[in-house]
C-alpha cells in the first residue's frame, strides 16, 4: 500500500509524491514489508554495500536487454574502423549513412544510460543495428 503522503527516500533522498510505490530515482519501495530482511536493518539489506547503483539499474529493468546492448556495442565500437574501411573503398555514401546513423545513437545511448532509462537503451541499440544494415545495403550497391 503506498502511502498518503508526500515522503522522501531513504536510500537516495529523492522526494516523492503521495501515493507513489517506489521512489521515482532509485526505484526503492515506499514502504518496506514486515518480513525479516538480512541483519534486521531494511535499509541495509536491501542496499549493495559493495556495488553502487550505477549499472545496478540495467539488471532490474530487463534480462533481455543485455544481449542486444552487448551487439550494439560491439558495432558501435567497430564503426570507427568500418568508416575507414568504407571510405578507403570509396564507398561514401555508406560511410555517411554510418556516421549519421551511429553517431546519435551513441549520444542517445549516453543520455539513457546517464537517465536510467531502459526504453533508451533498447532503443538506441535497435537505431544501431538499422543503421548497420542500411549501411550494409548501401555498400553493397557498386560505386
Amino acid at each position: 500500500m503506498a502511502p498518503t503522503y508526500s515522503w522522501i527516500c531513504q536510500r537516495c533522498h529523492a522526494a516523492n509524491a503521495a501515493g507513489a510505490d517506489v521512489c521515482v530515482a532509485c526505484m526503492f519501495p515506499a514502504v518496506i514489508g514486515a518480513r525479516r530482511l538480512g541483519d534486521g536493518n531494511p535499509m541495509t539489506a536491501l542496499v549493495s554495500p559493495a556495488a553502487p547503483d550505477e549499472a545496478h539499474w540495467i539488471w532490474q529493468e530487463s534480462s533481455l536487454l543485455l544481449p542486444e546492448m552487448l551487439l550494439a556495442g560491439l558495432i558501435a565500437l567497430a564503426s570507427p574502423l568500418w568508416f575507414v574501411f568504407l571510405l578507403r573503398h570509396g564507398h561514401y555514401g555508406a560511410a555517411t549513412a554510418l556516421a549519421i546513423g551511429i553517431a546519435p545513437a551513441i549520444a542517445m545511448a549516453r543520455t539513457a544510460f546517464k537517465e536510467k532509462m531502459a526504453g533508451g537503451l533498447y532503443l538506441a541499440s535497435w537505431v544501431i543495428f538499422v543503421t548497420a544494415v542500411i549501411t550494409g545495403l548501401i555498400s553493397a550497391f557498386p560505386h
